[in-house]
């Protein structure tokens, strides 16, 4: 590990978020190695900089952590909620480690979501360019008929813009597995809403070479080594 982002660095070793890191900047509270940070895309070497944060030395190169929890309905994809619901905090304080989701599911959706400290990871999943792909299992609320899988098939157009699934397999009368790229905001509801299905269970059960598997709602594990070379193999 030769260079790391200070953001990347700093988030791995303490509970601070991109958000909290910036306000530290802007009150001159992050200093490396002598200097005060203005730049929160400054890059480091992990291993020869001494960076103090609000006063605390961070003194150890960062250790990362990925785990994938199967998320029930429900539950937001928050690390807080005002409203005091169920959120995504109650899982992490369990963990101990100072982790955050990659990318979100809405709150009445199921399955995959993956929970990391490392930035550069969580961008490598959601940024679009990279086009990891994601599949859904969707059960709709009545049959879908050739005239739907056909329009599905050649894509159509929301009011943000076109859709065009990676791929489709029909598991059932009312139900349909998906595979997208994509990752606009409740882009599959959406789409089947204007089909004229309402989606009455979405679950993500993949992305990229990482699948949900055995795992039981609720419950948390680390990626296994041969997970991870599969999601860069995707």
């Amino acid at each position: 590990m030769k260079s790391i982002k200070l953001e990347q660095y700093i988030a791995a070793q303490t509970a601070f978020s991109r958000r909290d890191i910036l306000a530290l900047i802007v009150n001159k509270k992050i200093v490396c190695n002598g200097h005060v940070v203005t730049d929160i895309s400054m890059r480091i070497d992990p291993k020869h900089s001494h960076v103090m944060v609000d006063g605390s030395a961070l003194i150890k190169p960062p250790e990362f952590y990925y785990f994938k929890f199967h998320k029930p309905k429900n539950m937001i994809c928050t690390l807080s909620d005002p409203q005091n619901r169920r959120c995504l905090s109650q899982v992490i304080k369990t963990l101990k480690y100072p982790l955050f989701p990659v990318g979100r599911l809405d709150r009445d959706t199921t399955g995959l979501l993956l929970l990391t400290n490392d930035g550069s990871f969580c961008q490598s999943v959601i940024h679009p360019t990279n086009a990891i792909k994601k599949v859904y299992s969707v059960t709709v609320s009545s049959s879908l008929d050739n005239k739907t899988l056909s329009i599905i098939r050649t894509g159509f157009f929301l009011d943000d813009g076109p859709v065009q699934f990676e791929s489709f397999v029909l598991t059932d009368h009312n139900q349909i597995q998906l595979t997208i790229i994509e990752g606009r905001n409740r882009i599959i509801r959406r789409a089947f809403e204007m089909l004229g299905f309402e989606v009455i269970h979405l679950k993500r059960i993949s992305i990229g070479g990482i699948s949900l598997g055995k795992l039981k709602m609720g419950d948390v594990r680390p990626l296994t080594p041969k997970e991870r070379d599969l999601f860069k193999r995707s």
